[in-house]
């Protein structure tokens, strides 16, 4: 590569990164996390529940990350698990009234809209 596309391609990744932490910082006023907001857009774009396996797949990481994830959500108050009925080996997310509320603030102020998911 030239160097000006080394240059080009680092002030692009530069950017990238303060976006990030910028919305991390928009987030974190609201007690939540990028992460979070990932998930309760996925979990709300699937009419309110989602069973974890497919959030795993939808936030593209590892089920043990979901874990932990919907682990934080819970203790939030902001999701709840239950079994799926159509399937007794899954659990599904379920989102909560709090949850619901969380995201609509992030939906307002154009947060959502930067997230992987445009459910929120």
């Amino acid at each position: 590569m030239a160097e000006l596309e080394h240059a080009g391609l680092f002030a692009v990744l530069r950017a990238a990164s303060v976006l990030e932490q910028r919305l991390e910082a928009r987030l974190a006023e609201i007690n939540l996390s990028l992460a979070k907001l990932a998930a309760l857009c996925h979990v709300k774009g699937a009419g309110e529940a989602l069973p974890l396996g497919r959030l795993t797949e939808r936030l593209a990481c590892v089920k043990s990350n979901v874990t932990q994830l919907i682990d934080r959500l819970e203790a939030d108050g902001l999701v709840t698990r239950s079994q799926d009925p159509a399937d007794r080996r899954s659990r599904l997310a379920v989102l909560t009234a709090r949850g619901r509320r969380a995201a609509r603030p992030a939906r307002r102020s154009g947060i959502g809209r930067n997230t992987s998911c445009s459910a929120c």
